[in-house]
């Protein structure tokens, strides 16, 4: 009897060897990051409102789109330039708070421009992977004269390849 239950095991096994393929182990996400290169962004205003009485300082009515190209160093890509989340043309912003992981991000960041004096903060929240992202932000200016605003927008990126000579800030 004992013979007849270890054959038994013993052709089971074997079949388990050459049977159907284990389910792939899940990708580990926790530690991906944005690719190295030159990132090409687009944003569009979805809505915007006026905060005080003074005329917008800032071009944010809904439908408003514009482009950015940055590049992303090596090393940099769970924590990459901020002017690549922002979607503000021809700001300079640093992170406040950045949390990438699992294919997560949420950031928030304090920006200024030469043209306007104060401050835009700009907080974003979304989905990436090492070759893109889709975000959606949340704007609001804080400027010492009239014109604040506060606008949301969605934000997309894609990795372009090799960085440029000529990238610079979103």
């Amino acid at each position: 009897m004992r013979f007849i239950a270890f054959a038994s095991l013993l052709a089971l096994a074997a079949c388990s060897e050459g049977g159907a393929p284990q389910k792939e182990a899940a990708k580990d996400t926790s530690k991906m990051e944005l690719a190295a290169g030159q990132w090409e962004t687009v944003s569009e205003v979805t809505e915007m409102n006026q905060e005080d009485g003074g005329a917008p300082a800032m071009k944010a009515s809904p439908g408003t789109k514009t482009a950015g190209s940055v590049c992303v160093g090596e090393g940099e890509g769970k924590r990459p330039p901020a002017a690549l989340l922002s979607g503000i043309e021809n700001a300079s912003c640093d992170y406040e708070n950045i949390y990438m992981s699992s294919g997560r991000i949420n950031a928030s960041m304090s920006c200024t421009r030469p043209d306007l004096k104060g401050k835009v903060m700009v907080s974003t929240e979304g989905t990436y992977t090492d070759k893109g992202f889709d975000l959606t932000s949340d704007t609001r200016t804080s400027l010492v004269t009239d014109g604040d605003i506060h606008f949301k927008a969605k934000m997309t990126g894609r990795h372009a390849g090799v960085c440029t000579a000529a990238s610079g800030k979103a």
